[in-house]
């Protein structure tokens, strides 16, 4: 049997639902390194040691230091594979040279992770949310935003509140959906500015958005879909989520490193593998963390709808992936230097 036949049948097997989990046998004893951040990681990971005997040891890097550590790390890759939000981030490492290729995709992916997928399968999709959304009281005293760039006008005055994207990764896509909303990059920096002159609060991560909006420091939280959704049904019932427009996508995604020996790579598809199939979906759904609201990206990935998934703008990936850079140091100079 070739490979490429081979790898087929190890994402077969595992996409059945309650099938045995195929493991090529000279893979078994082999240790993997997985980067990610990602709240249902350790579970998933848990559970595809118990089931396979393949080790992986886990590394969570800072809030900010994923993509940092993976470009320094370079042709030395001290990671097997990676686990994150967002096409660009894996394109932009893929366009320096440092993930490999010909990862098996599912044939039943949803028509939404169909339009992000690469076609040379450098990384593959394992869920969806939005980049963006607002959390807000149910009690607000103020219509909500029905589009993005209405957060600039008056009735919306200090009352916003966004991660900075020099000390949060997941704050990276909410700001690029601002400027796309705002008219793209660089056209979109007017609106950021605006926003900003506006009374924008700029915080270090998610936990401490979200903390100011419940203390009431702020009335609207820009946050990641994933990351709204579960704090708003899970944490605080007090609040909900708005969805203004235009709404973007935002894939899980896993990449594996260049470079892998054959047992490693094995391995590392067999993992891939399981994180895509019904079982590794449920796992990762039930963990309830605040990444872990997501829609499959598969369609029989045998779990039910987190939210109804509302009709989202198209983010180029290809084309964000070669602008993140710029835009953090945009944002930090821009926006976080001067005071209002």
């Amino acid at each position: 049997m070739g490979r490429s036949m081979f790898h087929a049948r190890i994402v077969a097997c595992a996409m059945l639902a309650g099938a045995v989990f195929a493991l090529p046998a000279h893979a078994s004893g082999t240790t993997l390194t997985l980067y990610s951040r990602l709240s249902y990681a350790p579970a998933v990971v848990a559970a595809f040691t118990h089931r396979t005997g393949i080790r992986i040891r886990l590394r969570r890097p800072p809030p900010a230091g994923l993509m940092a550590r993976m470009i320094a790390e370079g042709h030395r890759p001290r990671w097997s594979l990676a686990w994150f939000y967002g096409a660009a981030s894996a394109i932009t490492l893929d366009r320096r040279g440092l993930l490999a290729h010909g990862i098996p995709m599912p044939v039943d992916l949803t028509p939404e992770a169909r339009r992000v997928a690469p076609a040379d399968g450098a990384f593959v999709l394992t869920g969806l949310t939005l980049a963006a959304v607002l959390v807000a009281p149910r009690a607000a005293p103020f219509a909500p935003p029905a589009n993005w760039t209405d957060l600039a006008k008056p009735a919306y005055r200090g009352l916003v509140g966004i991660n900075d994207p020099v000390t949060s990764d997941q704050s990276v896509a909410a700001v690029i959906s601002l400027l796309h909303a705002g008219g793209g990059w660089p056209g979109g920096k007017g609106f950021v500015v605006r926003l900003h002159r506006a009374g924008l609060h700029i915080y270090t991560d998610t936990a401490t958005t979200l903390a100011a909006l419940r203390s009431g420091a702020i009335q609207l939280a820009i946050v990641r879909g994933s990351a709204g959704y579960h704090y708003a049904d899970h944490i605080d019932r007090s609040l909900r989520v708005i969805v203004p427009q235009p709404a973007t996508l935002l894939p899980a995604v896993i990449a594996m490193a260049h470079g892998l020996d054959g047992a490693r790579r094995s391995a590392a598809l067999s993992f891939i593998a399981f994180a895509e199939s019904p079982a590794g979906q449920r796992i990762a759904r039930a963990r309830k963390g605040d990444d872990a609201a997501f829609q499959p990206a598969v369609k029989d990935a045998a779990v039910p709808d987190y939210t109804a998934m509302p009709a989202t703008d198209e983010l180029d990936p290809q084309h964000w992936a070669g602008r993140q850079a710029a835009i953090v140091a945009w944002f930090s100079t821009a926006i976080v230097g001067p005071s209002l």
